[in-house]
């Protein structure tokens, strides 16, 4: 992907990395993205996955 080669993201920090891949492969909003706690990720069947309801708060 052209995005994670530029040196305009090689720049940023891992915080901003990581929250960046995120959003594209989850599909979520900024501020949905950056809500979320390490606690919130869960292994389901040996797939890392994080618990989403529809009004926007996540549900343990």
């Amino acid at each position: 992907m052209k995005l994670y080669r530029s040196t305009s993201f090689q720049a940023q920090s891992m915080q901003f990395k990581w929250v960046t891949a995120i959003l594209l492969y989850q599909g979520l909003r900024p501020s949905e993205a950056c809500q979320l706690r390490v606690t919130d990720i869960r292994s389901e069947d040996g797939v890392a996955c994080s618990p989403y309801q529809k009004r926007g708060s996540i549900s343990m």
